[in-house]
C-alpha cells in the first residue's frame, strides 16, 4: 500500500475481496476465506425436482403446483394416521458442507404449524437412518411461503459427507400438506456485490468490492418475504416487494422498476428489512 491511499477491508465489513466463483452485480455474497468471497447460499442440497421418499402415512410428490422459486417443488401430504418421526427423505451423491454454517429452504404449509415441531434433517447415511443434525423449524403460517434459515450447530466432520437430507417431525403436526423447495447451504453472509460499469459480473478471481453501508429500513408487502439480494420495488402504501419482474429465482437482477437491493433476509412475511439503494 502506498501512501495515501486506504485499505477498505479497515472500514467497518467494507472491503476488497477475491471473488470464488462467478458473482453477479447486485448478488448477495457470503464469506468462503479470509479474503474470498461467492454467492450466499449457492450451494445445492436438492432443488426439489425429482420427488422425495415419503415414510408411512405421508404421500410424498413432485409437483409445479408446489414450487415456490423452480419449475416443481416437493408435496408432502401427511395422514392423520401419522403421528412422530421422519416424513420424507432424499438421497443425493455426497456433498462436504463442512464449511457451511446454515442450511436454507422455503417452505409452506396448509395449517398453522408451531415452531419447533418439525425439524429439517441432513446425514451421512441414506435415508437419513442416522441424522447427523437436526434443525429445528421456526413456526409456520396458514398458506404462506416463508424462507427459513437454520443454523448448523453439529461438529464439521458430522456434515462432510452429507448424502440424505429430509424433514422430521418432533411432535405431531396432525393432517397437513407442506410445500418444499430449493434446499441449500451457505456461510456468513457479508454484502452486496458493487456495480461495475465495465463488466457484467465479477469472474472467479476477480477482486471484488462489497458494500454493506446506506441502508434504509423498509416494510415489505402483505404476504411478501425476500432473499438478501432480492431488488425490491415499490408496491404502494409505502410498501415494497421483491421485483418479480426481474425473476425471483435470480438474486439481485434488476429492472427500471427496482429502487433498492435488500441487504438481508427477511423470512417473515410483511416484516422489515434493510434496503440499500441502487
Amino acid at each position: 500500500m502506498v501512501a495515501g491511499e486506504v485499505g477498505l477491508d479497515k472500514i467497518g465489513t467494507n472491503g476488497d475481496k477475491i471473488a470464488a466463483e462467478t458473482i453477479g452485480f447486485g448478488a448477495a455474497v457470503e464469506r468462503r476465506g479470509p479474503k474470498t468471497v461467492g454467492v450466499h447460499m449457492s450451494m445445492v442440497i436438492d432443488n426439489c425436482q425429482t420427488a422425495w421418499i415419503g415414510k408411512a402415512n405421508v404421500t410424498a410428490t413432485s409437483e409445479a403446483s408446489a414450487k415456490k422459486v423452480n419449475a416443481k417443488g416437493t408435496k408432502l401430504v401427511i395422514d392423520t394416521s401419522f403421528t412422530t418421526g421422519l416424513l420424507a427423505t432424499k438421497d443425493f451423491a455426497a456433498l462436504d458442507l463442512s464449511l457451511n454454517k446454515v442450511a436454507g429452504l422455503w417452505m409452506k404449509s396448509d395449517i398453522v404449524i408451531a415452531a419447533g415441531v418439525l425439524g429439517l434433517v441432513i446425514d451421512e447415511s441414506s435415508a437419513c437412518a442416522s441424522p447427523s443434525e437436526t434443525l429445528l423449524i421456526p413456526a409456520l403460517a396458514a398458506g404462506q411461503w416463508r424462507y427459513v434459515k437454520l443454523p448448523f450447530d453439529g461438529a464439521r466432520a458430522g456434515r462432510d459427507a452429507i448424502i440424505s437430507v429430509g424433514i422430521t417431525a418432533i411432535s405431531d403436526p396432525g393432517a397437513a400438506t407442506l410445500f418444499i423447495d430449493q434446499v441449500n447451504a451457505g456461510s456468513e453472509f457479508v454484502g452486496i456485490a458493487e456495480n461495475d460499469s465495465a463488466r457484467d459480473s465479477y469472474a472467479a478471481g476477480n477482486q471484488i468490492t462489497i458494500i454493506d453501508q446506506g441502508k434504509a429500513i423498509v416494510d415489505l408487502e402483505v404476504g411478501e418475504t425476500c432473499l438478501a439480494g432480492d431488488a425490491l420495488i415499490p408496491v404502494g402504501n409505502g410498501k415494497f416487494g421483491p421485483d418479480s419482474a426481474g425473476g425471483l429465482t435470480d438474486i439481485g437482477t434488476k429492472t427500471l422498476l427496482s429502487r433498492m437491493t435488500a441487504v438481508n433476509d427477511q423470512a417473515v412475511a410483511a416484516g422489515e428489512v434493510a434496503g440499500r439503494m441502487m
